[in-house]
């Protein structure tokens, strides 16, 4: 099942249209990240290409932060994942395919789940 899978998703590389779209799905995560993400608080590290990204907490002094964050995620109705040592990266993985409206919600619940953390913390 797995080579059938990724046969069919090379076939979606070949086209220049969904190369496109990843590369303007990328801006979208890279801009939202370094203009909400990193305002909440400057020790936050951005890493990321395409659309794999993550969020690096290591360089704060909370270090419950990434773990409050993944239960605020998921309370608020977006699974995300921890990685990294200690799990002090937050991973943002979506679908190639996933539509701007859903990648802006799924955005939007991550920052403000960040932000409840942060509260609390202080």
């Amino acid at each position: 099942m797995a080579f059938v899978t990724a046969a069919a998703a090379l076939e979606y590389w070949k086209t220049e249209d969904f190369q496109c779209e990843i590369k303007r799905k990328e801006k979208i995560i890279s801009d939202f990240l370094y203009r909400e993400i990193v305002a909440i608080d400057p020790h936050f590290m951005i890493r990321g290409v395409g659309m794999i990204w993550g969020i690096d907490f290591s360089q704060t002094e909370r270090d419950n932060l990434p773990k409050c964050v993944r239960e605020k995620c998921y309370q608020n109705g977006l699974i995300i994942e921890c990685a990294g040592k200690e799990d002090n990266v937050l991973k943002i993985m979506p679908a190639l395919t996933i539509s701007d409206e859903l990648l802006v919600r799924g955005l939007n619940i991550l920052a403000e789940s960040i932000r409840q953390c942060v509260k609390e913390d202080a």
